[in-house]
């Protein structure tokens, strides 16, 4: 299904790994971290990137299963980290995940291409709003950060809507913040679980699956792409 009425189509984005470069604005946030708190007398920098992004992603895999809450999400990605490093996971300094929050989340890289393709997206007319996982705060920084605040009506978080993706309760809710309806609305996401399958299941009219890195999977989907300027050839 390919998208042409700007009046009969809603879209909504997905936030981290989608547009807003989560991965590469944690590396640059841990790596000034590891500095400054001197971390280098029990792991080295990359070791401690690559451990964190591993445990990060099984964190919000385990969060968006329903397996664990936001809270603790919060609270067990550095002393896991720690953990699988061999390092006493009592060492973290106290506050250290807020202040790794707050530190990352005003980091500014995005996806190839991103500005540009809302840009266009926008000028023909289609309504744009973002419904993530993350956390009110941290997403409105992230947003305003980027340079990203400007594109979107809505921005649906987790914490407003009392639920997660792919909980259908936030797409209710989303569909009702946005004023518009299920068979007009389209999700672009990085996660099949929570963006894909939760937009289809709750009566989405299409989604699509962003999949830069080619991940291997066997789930049907009604687009996948690879880079963010394939959108303009959907929503045209």
């Amino acid at each position: 299904m390919l998208f042409a009425d700007p009046a009969e189509t809603v879209v909504f984005f997905d936030l981290d790994h989608t547009l807003w470069d989560f991965d590469a604005n944690a590396a640059t946030t841990l790596r000034a971290l590891h500095t400054a708190y001197h971390f280098g007398r029990w792991f080295g920098v990359e070791a401690f990137i690559d451990t964190y992004t591993r445990v990060n992603h099984l964190a919000w895999k385990r969060f968006h299963q329903g397996l664990i809450s936001q809270a603790e999400l919060r609270v067990s990605r550095f002393p896991d980290t720690f953990r699988a490093l061999g390092a006493d996971p009592t060492a973290v300094p106290a506050g250290f995940g807020e202040e790794f929050i707050t530190a990352c989340s005003s980091q500014t890289a995005t996806f190839p291409h991103t500005h540009a393709v809302l840009a266009t997206l926008q000028a023909r007319g289609y309504p744009l709003h973002i419904l993530t996982n993350g956390f009110r705060d941290s997403q409105h920084r992230k947003l305003a950060a980027a340079g990203l605040a400007t594109f979107f009506t809505e921005v649906i978080t987790t914490d407003c809507a009392g639920c997660a993706k792919p909980d259908a309760r936030i797409f209710r809710h989303a569909l009702a913040r946005a004023g518009t309806t299920a068979a007009r609305s389209v999700m672009i996401g990085d996660s099949l679980e929570a963006d894909i399958l939760g937009a289809l299941n709750a009566g989405w009219a299409s989604a699509v699956y962003f999949n830069p890195g080619r991940e291997r999977h066997y789930v049907t989907v009604p687009h996948e792409i690879t880079d963010l300027r394939a959108l303009l050839k959907i929503f045209y």
